[in-house]
């Protein structure tokens, strides 16, 4: 009896709050989002109390209450979310508001009270002015150390500027700055400037030896010239790496195919000057610099200052390989002191460096995905690259890219990386619907069996631009293993000579797009038997009409696809006598004599010569369609 009741004694759970207070803590500083934290703090009085003494690392994610009733909209929810930190967690050391809708008093009252605080970043909150700016300024010597503003539009270049004489002043904290999309960097001078050549120079006394900057970022900036780029480094001399990628256009660099010697040699005399001028300058990079341009400085900084470029796999496999430690020593990567110290920052610049973008909006993990690189795919994708939600000029993302050209690899590793199979680009069309139209057959498989993995349906019409579905594409293009492979995976099986109507199929082989068609509309339009003979057996119906009433027969007769019209006669003819439409036929259990008088009046109606105006609808209709499907 006592043995029963010490190990029932001993199977007694812990209760969470018997365990110690620096278990706890450590708990809770592992939870990352404001929003799910408030609700554990509002359930729990301990956690409560202990939450003004964790070390927070917060996420705010911009879309996590939208799919909830709120009394406020979500600009409101996300500035209470930033109330709440400011006024409960004053040892956040990380905080990402990352395209949260703040305003600059906001940032303001945080620097006010986080004085914990290592790393902001502030991408892409597209209500900050450069107001804040201001605010930052004022508190290099007691804000964060790590700063990320890049894709805020509405931050002026005198702004970004004194940000930039600010942390080069003595005392400032601040070891990295992330900016992007800036017209033009205009800092304050103190003196005029010296024209040599096509090199100017600034005076020493420009900027401050005492700065603690070591890690700077300006990508995709306009007005970085000549000019700037020598300011810059008068002003932050003790630069270690320096991130430019994406800012070609003051260089004159923006077009390839129109570069002229001269032009080539102008823009590497520049950035080699611009180089050599940071002394202790360990990697510049050169992302979506023409490649004659990037050659050159190589050359020219040879074995002194690695120069990378995110769309070659030597630079993206260097940087992984940097990013896992200063412990490797390698002539390819840099050496920085008091690594363990900077890691999170050089990560932070990583990140923002993979995705930086060229005069078309394409990333370097588009320009990758194009090309097949898996590897390179893959390194984008460990230093930070976004699979999802960024897009080119033509709204593509790297997944639709990687789909059009048929890298299935590369297709498999965006997916896993959190890509979204279903995102179209400006045309409507999403990557399985392009991989399908371009008979991509291995690409179409990879997304089908990712799909049954995460329970997606894929069938849903909705998803598709005008209601055009991989099924249809696969049958304007006649890509018959594409056809099987979608079949396949919507329950068809080859084996059976026929199926029924309630096959699992059926929903995909009778969806309509917005000109009512099927795809067996479009498979009698393109006379391919194999699809109409698969169709029917799938369970497609044949009495479907058109927005202009016509059937698939009806159109196979206008064309004169006459092998088709003799599949669908006969199948109509099988059917009709069998006692009443089963599959294929639209119609269920009506009887004979019903069916046979439809099936007349359909054969006299396919027989008629079609008028003027018939004609003239579909010649439309067809014109229309060429036009949308204009990638086969």
């Amino acid at each position: 009896m006592e043995v029963a009741n010490s190990s029932q004694e001993d199977s007694v759970p812990t209760e969470l709050m018997d365990l110690p207070t620096s278990l706890l803590v450590d708990v809770l500083s592992r939870i990352s989002d404001p929003v799910h934290l408030a609700s554990i703090l509002s359930a729990c009085r301990q956690f409560k109390a202990l939450v003004a003494t964790v070390s927070w690392e917060l996420r705010l994610v911009p879309g996590m209450l939208e799919d909830k009733e709120l009394k406020f909209s979500p600009g409101a929810w996300q500035r209470a979310a930033v109330a709440m930190i400011r006024a409960r967690m004053p040892l956040t050391r990380l905080l990402d508001l990352t395209g949260c809708s703040i305003m600059d008093d906001d940032v303001a009252s945080l620097l006010g009270y986080l004085r914990n605080l290592h790393c902001l970043i502030l991408d892409s909150c597209q209500k900050l002015t450069s107001s804040v700016i201001d605010a930052l300024a004022v508190s290099v010597r007691s804000g964060p150390r790590a700063l990320s503003l890049q894709r805020c539009f509405r931050i002026g270049p005198t702004a970004a500027g004194n940000l930039l004489a600010a942390a080069a002043a003595d005392g400032s904290r601040l070891r990295c700055i992330l900016l992007s999309h800036l017209d033009r960097l205009e800092l304050p001078r103190e003196s005029p400037l010296i024209e040599e050549e096509h090199i100017y120079e600034l005076p020493h006394s420009f900027g401050s030896l005492g700065s603690a900057l070591r890690i700077l970022a300006l990508h995709n900036c306009g007005g970085l010239g000549t000019f700037e780029l020598a300011a810059v480094a008068a002003t932050c001399p003790l630069v270690e790496l320096m991130f430019l990628g994406g800012s070609v256009e003051a260089l004159g660099l923006s077009r390839e195919e129109n570069l002229s010697e001269e032009r080539v040699s102008i823009a590497t005399i520049t950035l080699v000057d611009f180089a050599r001028s940071l002394k202790k300058l360990q990697m510049l990079e050169l992302t979506f610099f023409t490649q004659p341009v990037v050659h050159a400085v190589r050359e020219e900084l040879l074995n002194l200052i690695q120069v990378w470029n995110f769309c070659e796999e030597q630079s993206v496999t260097a940087a992984v390989w940097f990013l896992r430690g200063s412990s490797i020593k390698s002539p390819d990567l840099p050496i920085l002191s008091n690594w363990e110290d900077i890691r999170e920052d050089v990560a932070l610049a990583l990140r923002a460096a993979a995705n930086c973008s060229d005069i078309r909006r394409r990333t370097p993990l588009h320009w990758t995905s194009c090309q097949g690189e898996a590897h390179s795919v893959k390194c984008l994708i460990d230093i930070g690259a976004a699979p999802r939600g960024i897009l080119d000029s033509s709204g593509a993302t790297p997944l639709f890219v990687a789909a059009e050209f048929g890298h299935a690899p590369v297709c498999k590793l965006l997916l896993e990386g959190g890509a979204d199979m279903f995102a179209k680009n400006r045309g409507g069309e999403n990557p399985i619907y392009i991989a399908s139209l371009k008979g991509h057959c291995d690409v179409v498989e990879v997304m089908l069996a990712f799909c049954a993995t995460r329970g997606w349906n894929w069938q849903d019409v909705k998803l598709y631009g005008d209601g055009w579905t991989p099924l249809m594409a696969a049958a304007v293009a006649d890509r018959q293993d594409v056809g099987k492979a979608l079949l396949l995976a919507s329950g068809y099986n080859f084996s059976r000579s026929s199926s029924s109507s309630s096959s699992p199929a059926t929903k995909l082989l009778d969806a309509q797009n917005r000109h009512g068609q099927t795809a067996m509309h479009i498979a009698a339009r393109r006379a391919s038997v194999w699809f109409v003979t698969n169709l029917l057996a799938a369970g497609a119906s044949v009495e479907i009409p058109d927005e202009y009433g016509h059937r698939a027969l009806d159109v196979a007769v206008y064309y004169c696809h006459h092998s088709v019209v003799e599949i669908l006669r006969q199948w109509e003819d099988q059917h009709s006598t069998s006692g009443g439409g089963g599959g294929g036929g639209g119609g269920g259990g009506g009887g004979g004599s019903g069916a046979r008088r439809r099936l007349g009046a359909a054969k006299a109606t396919a027989s008629k010569p079609q008028t003027k105006i018939w004609r003239a609808k579909q010649q439309h209709h067809h014109q229309e369609q060429e036009h949308g499907r204009n990638h086969v």
